[in-house]
C-alpha cells in the first residue's frame, strides 16, 4: 500500500467506499455522490487510489460494447488504512 497525501477528492471517494465496503461503484456513481463532482477528476483520483492499493477494480459481468465501465470497491485489506486516513483528515480539519 502506497501512502497518499489525502486531499478532498481522495477523502470524498474513500468516505463513500468505506461507508459501503461491500458495494462496487462506477465512476459516474461516485461522481453523483460527491457535491460538485466531475467525472474526469473523480476517475483520475479513483485510479490513483487503485494504483496505491486502496481500491479494487473489476469489469462487470455482461459488458456492453465500447469503453469498459469499471467497478471500484474498497480493498478490504486497505480498509483500516483508508479509515485512518479519513479520521486523520477529519481531525486535521478541527
Amino acid at each position: 500500500m502506497t501512502p497518499l497525501h489525502i486531499n478532498d477528492r481522495y477523502h470524498a471517494i474513500l468516505s463513500i467506499l468505506c461507508g459501503a465496503p461491500a458495494t462496487s461503484f462506477t465512476v459516474r456513481e461516485l461522481t453523483n455522490k460527491i457535491p460538485g463532482g466531475n467525472e474526469t477528476t473523480v476517475r483520475k483520483h479513483v485510479m490513483q487510489l487503485y494504483e496505491a492499493g486502496y481500491v479494487l477494480r473489476k469489469l462487470p459481468d455482461g459488458r456492453d460494447p465500447g469503453i469498459p465501465r469499471y467497478l471500484f470497491q474498497l480493498n478490504s485489506a486497505a480498509e483500516k488504512y483508508a479509515r485512518a486516513q479519513i479520521d486523520w483528515r477529519a481531525a486535521a480539519a478541527l
